[in-house]
């Protein structure tokens, strides 16, 4: 008990109370205040809050009551160092890393959202002497502070590197540049020799000189260009690609170089190239995906201009997968593209499909994306599903790792053919569509560069809405189902059964059945046209 008395005694001396204020607000008003701190001072503060009674004019305590308390460090950009919720009576403690201006900010908020009420809150905060408190200080803080050092020590291996490259290409061009300057001159005194011998003409010997200078010129240009064949400095990355995707590479998430070694070195399959297909084509070609197959059998109309934006006004009437491959060369040149302009079905699935790593479903068919689903099981791809309408969509993962759902567990059965709308019918927003494409583009390259891991990685749908604020949801999505007919304990889907053409994915997702007027009762437009200049009585219905 001694021992104790002496520690507290030590701790009231160490500290110094600073003048305790109080102040009125209202429910979900922020007050904030700044106080300069010194390094490694141990700050401890006190809040008492209490809530006005708009009948009686009197304070008092209330349990739902909260205080939500921030600090800033406004020396370095407003970095906070505490974000937490306080009782009525509660306290916070810090220590400050570094010396400067922080900004204490008080919020008082009910945690059942009741608002507009009149609130008192006592404010008291104790500062202690400036000690090397090592202990106090976060592990948060310590590994931000490493993983800037760390940062500053890989700019420094990049800018040296840099460097070496630079001295070997600057090398390199001067041997080319000594070797044509010495072709230059044996070649003038070859061509003087001839002209001795044959009387060449003087106007052909400057002819010569002047390609050969040309050449010359030529390989400056080359060189400085970067797309000389020995520009390639590592094997995998050419000067233009290290500048071309160094702002992803220096993102913490993303992995660095080996990250990026994965891109190039990954095949991705993107099945439909209009609203959901073009934005993801984009982005990951731009990204550095290092093979792209495209896998589309219609054609660029008008109406798909306004979503479809990897499709231009020029392209109209030319196969989408052609289209897109011209507008990817031209983001990209280091992407390798391969267009199959065909209509994915039984007996070209497993054919295409078993040349990549992960597929893309971008179609907007339910008979297309079962079969899709099917193949990719059965050969172990992942895949990355998309779909949209009027102003929502939707993305998951299916068959992560060959270990995930698959779309069967999610939907044993399709849907009804009258429920599903198509764009022509329901209409579509290019921007609300395009957002979901750019997602399953961003889940694409966090499955290759290994983000998700089995691990880590849980079964999900995000929902995505435009309207009548943007927004998106995400629900935890149930794991394989043993009764499903692909992935399950008793596999009945093969691919025996898929290339003979047992499985029909059209009988079984249905068709719209439309049951047209017998010939007598029909009449084209044309002869309509004739009927309605005459004097003959008929009925128009519309």
């Amino acid at each position: 008990m001694l021992n104790l008395a002496k520690l507290v005694a030590t701790f009231v001396a160490l500290f110094q109370l600073t003048n305790a204020l109080h102040f009125y607000v209202r429910t979900g008003e922020t007050k904030c205040f700044f106080e300069e701190l010194q390094q490694d001072t141990l700050v401890v503060g006190r809040i008492d809050a209490y809530e006005k009674d708009e009948h009686s004019n009197e304070y008092s305590k209330n349990g739902r009551l909260k205080v939500q308390i921030t600090i800033d460090e406004t020396f370095d950009n407003n970095h906070r160092v505490i974000d937490q919720k306080s009782s009525p009576s509660g306290e916070f403690t810090f220590t400050s890393l570094d010396s400067g201006e922080h900004k204490f900010c008080l919020t008082p908020v009910y945690s059942d959202n009741t608002h507009n009420k009149v609130h008192r809150i006592f404010f008291d905060v104790v500062q202690g002497s400036t000690h090397d408190y090592v202990d106090s200080k976060s592990t948060k803080s310590v590994d931000d502070l490493t993983a800037r050092v760390n940062g500053l020590y890989e700019k420094l291996d990049k800018i040296h590197w840099e460097q070496e490259t630079m001295r070997e290409r600057e090398a390199l061009f001067r041997d080319q540049s000594e070797s044509t300057n010495s072709r230059v001159v044996k070649w003038s005194i070859m061509r003087f020799s001839i002209f001795s011998a044959k009387m060449t003409t003087e106007d052909d010997l400057r002819r010569k000189i002047e390609l050969l200078e040309l050449e010359n010129e030529r390989l400056k240009k080359t060189s400085s260009e970067g797309t000389h064949p020995y520009s390639k400095v590592d094997g995998w990355f050419s000067l233009d690609e290290y500048k071309r995707y160094g702002r992803q590479m220096i993102v913490p998430e993303f992995g660095s170089l080996e990250s990026q070694k994965k891109l190039k070195s990954s095949k991705v399959l993107v099945v439909g190239t209009g609203g959901l297909g073009s934005p993801a084509l984009e982005y990951l070609s731009a990204a550095g995906v290092g093979t792209i197959g495209i896998v589309d059998d219609d054609v660029v109309d008008t109406s798909n201009l306004h979503r479809q934006v990897i499709h231009q006004t020029g392209a109209v009437g030319t196969y989408k997968c052609e289209s897109a491959r011209y507008f990817i060369t031209r983001i990209n040149p280091h992407v390798q593209i391969t267009t199959y302009p065909i209509r994915l079905s039984n007996d070209n699935a497993f054919e295409v499909i078993s040349k990549y790593d992960l597929v893309l479903d971008c179609t907007d068919h339910p008979a297309v994306r079962y079969l899709i689903n099917d193949v990719c099981v059965i050969l172990g791809k992942t895949i990355v599903s998309g779909s949209g309408l009027k102003s929502d969509g939707q993305f998951t993962i299916l068959n992560f790792e060959n270990e995930g759902p698959c779309y069967r567990c999610f939907y044993p059965q399709p849907p009804s053919p009258s429920s599903v709308t198509s764009c022509a019918d329901g209409g579509v927003i290019g921007p609300a569509i395009g957002m979901v494409g750019v997602a399953m583009a961003m889940e694409t390259i966090k499955i290759i560069t290994r983000y998700y891991t089995k691990k880590n990685f849980s079964p999900f749908l995000s929902s995505y809405s435009a309207y009548p604020y943007q927004q998106i949801r995400r629900f935890k999505m149930r794991p394989r189902q043993q009764n499903c007919l692909v992935c399950g304990a008793n596999k009945e889907v093969t691919k025996e059964k898929i290339e003979s053409g047992q499985i029909d994915y059209v009988s079984f997702c249905g068709k719209v059945i439309y049951e047209p007027l017998e010939q007598e009762y029909r009449i084209s437009v044309a002869d309509y046209n004739a009927l309605s200049k005459t004097d003959s009585d008929h009925t128009n219905i519309r």
